[in-house]
């Protein structure tokens, strides 16, 4: 469908900003661009193009379009008498049109978000559900800042690799397994490099925990600042473990 191949047109942009390789999660995608599927801003403008029909903020000839509430229709007060009317088709395809699909939706908002006084005030309740990811996530220079993304979602060690039928083996050159944590706390081959990334965390008073979730992670208690200073150390601990090529 037409539908799908505009939200993959999406995904491929977001993978050129992100450095994302072909097999990374949708969901990991969005995640780490705070970008939204294209269905979720399509039904966010259906809900708002209802929002300016119930208050008549549209021409005439569309709210004419506009069913009636249950309430207008029934001689009895009920919860849902504030509700419009969702109508019926007999066909699948008009059942999914803008009208019974977006209704639907409208019907399934907090009446006080439906009951919003002005367009802004609408968009802002629409928009809380939207989370956006941590500026320090974005930090440091594309090859390192694509590196730590990738090790961040499972998508560039031999264990991802191997998970997704791409190498052989899932062990490093050591022998053992490789993951985020062999990679950070036990493969010998990085001793130098993890012995300066432990003494430069050790040196930091906000850092109890020293963890892969925290290097990879960072800790939703600490500040921007303090995480961004995290995330520059396990930075220069991947340049100068060598492990990655800088060809991202």
């Amino acid at each position: 469908m037409d539908i799908e191949k505009l939200e993959k047109v999406q995904l491929n942009a977001a993978r050129i900003v992100t450095g994302f390789t072909s097999f990374a999660s949708r969901n990991s995608i969005y995640f780490e661009t705070g970008w939204e599927p294209l269905e979720h801003r399509r039904n966010r403008a259906k809900l708002i193009t209802v929002y300016k029909m119930h208050n008549n903020l549209v021409p005439t000839y569309i709210q004419n379009i506009v069913p009636y509430t249950r309430g207008s229709v029934s001689r009895y007060t009920t919860r849902n008498s504030l509700d419009y009317s969702v109508p019926k088709f007999r066909l699948e395809l008009f059942n999914k049109s803008f009208i019974p699909d977006t209704v639907r939706r409208w019907n399934a908002l907090s009446l006080n978000t439906r009951e919003a006084t002005s367009i802004k005030i609408f968009k802002k309740c629409l928009y809380n559900d939207t989370v956006k990811p941590q500026k320090y996530l974005s930090f440091g220079k594309r090859f390192l800042n694509i590196t730590h993304t990738r090790l961040r979602h499972n998508c560039i060690l031999n264990s991802d690799l191997f998970r997704c039928n791409l190498i052989a083996s899932p062990n490093c050159s050591c022998g053992l397994s490789e993951d985020a944590y062999h990679l950070f706390f036990v493969c010998k081959k990085y001793t130098r490099a993890r012995n300066s990334l432990m003494n430069k965390l050790l040196t930091l008073s906000y850092v109890h925990i020293i963890d892969a979730h925290l290097l990879l992670w960072g800790d939703d208690s600490l500040t921007n600042i303090q995480n961004t200073e995290i995330f520059k150390t396990v930075q220069i601990f991947l340049s100068e473990c060598g492990r990655f090529s800088k060809n991202v």
